[in-house]
């Protein structure tokens, strides 16, 4: 930032050094034209420099020049351009070798040889050398007002510089101030980016230590599930060496034992049993006969009655079938023919307002038509109205005349006294 400025505050330097030469040499050609550009007040002798009388009292009378007072008010920049300009506006004379003619400068006139010649040959026509005199001290204080003329613009011109020193100032002040505001403005929003990145590494902070938390509660917790497992495993290890004591104890000691006494007691039993079946064998055979005959004619009765109540009862399920397909098909058959009729009604519905609109518009047209038409015949009549009307005018006009002419041919014939 630093760096950027000091960049562009010496650019501006730069920029107002070439600006100021620039004034400098405008300043030197204007001052060259106005010089050159003077017109010569009514004498047109020469001064007494251009005869080599010297007029160093005359310098002390007008005091300062206005070239010099010009170089003093300016500032160093730019008396830098003035000083050619004073220095061309106080030099006397020039001679110019190819022409032979002598130049004063600052005054615009040229003398040749001949026009001093004849200043000086003068004295015969009756002149003298105090009427010369007096000539060259009224051309020089004419020189002197054209000197003042001529200060009086260069301080309109330094007037003219000064304000336009003052802008200058005034605007890189504006620059400055401008400069001054973008820098705090970028600054601000350095500050704002700054205060966000800090919130946005703080919140980041703030949620690694919330995972951090979470983690060191989440090992915390498999610690614990981990030694509760460790418990349990323990446990199930001393059930299990405890079961498997009992079962060797149960399996190989008093199970076989008592499966042996068991076994003892049933093959005791089974003895008494067959002995007892042995005797009821007959008894037996004789009502296992008589209860199998008549389970068989009661299975037979029963499969009898079932088949019967089945036969029935799909009879029955098939006739309700039968007609349930039948009402279906005819409710079927009623709601096709329902629906048939509707849509023949709907598009009948549609097909008749199609109509009706269209009978609806022609009539519009019709009517539009017709009033179109009368309307036209209305205005063919009213236009053919005027025309009509002279018509009958002139025909009734010549009625009117031919009456008249009747009247006078055919007499009278009328009685003069009225007849009661």
């Amino acid at each position: 930032m630093i760096t950027r400025l000091e960049k562009c505050t010496h650019i501006l330097e730069s920029r107002i050094h070439s600006m100021k030469a620039k004034i400098g040499r405008f300043i030197q050609r204007s001052m060259i034209l106005f010089t050159l550009s003077q017109p010569e007040p009514v004498s047109t002798l020469p001064t007494l420099n251009s005869y080599g009388v010297n007029s160093d009292v005359d310098k002390q009378e007008e005091g300062p020049s206005p070239t010099n007072r010009l170089s003093g008010s300016l500032m160093p920049h730019q008396a830098k351009g003035t000083f050619f300009a004073a220095s061309l506006m106080n030099e006397t004379q020039v001679k110019d070798p190819k022409r032979g003619q002598l130049e004063v400068a600052g005054k615009g006139r040229r003398f040749d040889d001949r026009s001093v010649v004849k200043l000086g040959q003068g004295g015969k026509k009756g002149s003298s050398v105090d009427s010369l005199q007096l000539k060259l001290r009224s051309s020089t204080c004419q020189n002197k007002e054209g000197a003042r003329g001529r200060s009086d613009k260069s301080s309109q011109i330094v007037l003219k510089l000064q304000e336009m020193e003052e802008n200058r100032m005034r605007h890189l002040q504006e620059s400055n101030a401008r400069r001054e505001q973008i820098r705090l403005a970028k600054l601000a929003r350095l500050r704002e980016v700054t205060d966000r990145a800090q919130k946005e590494i703080e919140e980041e902070n703030r949620k690694m230590a919330q995972e951090a938390k979470e983690r060191r509660l989440r090992k915390a917790e498999r610690q614990k599930r981990t030694e509760a497992l460790m418990a349990k495993e323990k446990a199930d290890a001393a059930k299990s060496d405890n079961f498997r004591r009992y079962l060797r104890l149960k399996y190989h000691g008093f199970f076989p034992w008592m499966r042996y006494m068991q076994q003892f007691r049933d093959n005791v039993v089974r003895a008494c049993q067959s002995n007892l079946l042995r005797l009821q064998r007959a008894p037996f055979q004789a009502w296992l006969k008589v209860t199998r005959w008549n389970s068989t004619r009661k299975h037979a009765i029963a499969s009898a009655s079932y088949f019967r109540m089945l036969s029935s009862k799909v009879l029955s399920n098939f006739m309700q079938a039968v007609t349930l397909r039948q009402l279906a098909m005819l409710n079927a058959s009623n709601f096709y023919d329902q629906s048939l009729l509707k849509k023949y009604m709907q598009n009948w519905i549609v097909h008749y307002k199609q109509v009706e609109e269209e009978n609806l518009v022609k009539s519009e047209m019709a009517v539009n038509h017709f009033s179109r038409t009368i309307q036209r015949r209305c205005f063919l009549q009213m236009l053919q109205y005027v025309s009509i009307s002279k018509a009958d005018r002139e025909r009734e006009r010549r009625l009117a005349n031919l009456r008249l002419k009747v009247l006078q041919i055919v007499p009278d014939f009328q009685p003069c006294v009225s007849v009661e």
